[in-house]
């Protein structure tokens, strides 16, 4: 990381050093004025300034495990297990992180007609269930903006059974969401140690 400290403390004290002009008419009110190269200084540093904690932030979320991961190796154990050997799969799904420290979140989205929505289904026990899951909302409001629209009361769901409604450690829970329009599998994946 650019080393930023020494190059603040400089632009702090040019701008102490610059001229602002302070004016005080009849009314008793200040107006401060400053200068057109003092303005454009302090616009360089407050959007720095901004900049240095919009990367901080983002990547102190992207290694708690938050937001689209950045190789394969980093996917959860349950996606690489379900894919296998099959490198062809990676392009069937797209994983976006949702925490990760002793417990693991994570929301896939998993592409019309992928031979692992079967994989999923067959090496997983899952029980029919409806929008009124106990998880649904959390999936809903997980979903990545970018994955588009679906009709969330149309989908075709299915759930881990007493996955929501009782605590299960040391499992895969899954809650899939199949969207009819767009043949999309939306998953919701945990497992709590």
């Amino acid at each position: 990381m650019i080393n930023c400290g020494g190059r603040l403390i400089r632009v702090v004290l040019a701008l102490r050093d610059m001229r602002c002009y302070m004016d005080q008419n009849e009314s008793s009110s200040i107006r401060i004025r400053f200068t057109t190269r003092a303005l454009l200084l302090l616009t360089f540093v407050c959007a720095a300034v901004t900049a240095s904690c919009v990367y901080l932030h983002n990547a102190t979320r992207q290694r708690m495990g938050f937001g689209p991961y950045a190789s394969f190796d980093e996917w959860p154990r349950a996606l690489i297990d379900l894919i296998g050997d099959d490198a062809a799969f990676h392009r069937d799904v797209q994983p976006f992180g949702l925490g990760q420290f002793i417990d693991h979140r994570s929301i896939w989205r998993i592409r019309r007609g992928s031979p692992l929505r079967d994989r999923l289904f067959g090496n997983n026990e899952l029980e029919s269930t409806n929008s009124n899951h106990p998880k649904a909302a959390e999936l809903i409001a997980s979903a990545p903006a970018a994955w588009g629209k679906h009709s969330w009361d149309r989908c075709a769901w299915h759930a881990t059974p007493g996955y929501g409604t009782r605590h299960i450690e040391g499992v895969d829970l899954y809650l899939v969401a199949e969207d009819p329009d767009t043949g999309e599998l939306i998953v919701l994946h945990e497992w709590i140690f």
